[in-house]
């Protein structure tokens, strides 16, 4: 069984986010909003409100 690392990463236009992938070895853009505010990308991920690019 595969278990996804989800984490709330800096992106170029603000915070995202993004799961580890093992075959680049960093993590990987998920989401398709950018959050201006960190604090509002995590609130997205523990509420499950974002959308998977």
């Amino acid at each position: 069984m595969e278990v996804l690392q989800y984490q709330v990463i800096e992106a170029s236009n603000g915070f995202c986010i993004a799961a580890f992938d093992e075959s680049i070895g960093g993590f990987s853009r998920l989401s398709k909003e950018a959050y201006p505010q960190f604090e509002e990308a995590c609130a997205a991920l523990f509420a499950g409100t974002w959308t998977l690019a």
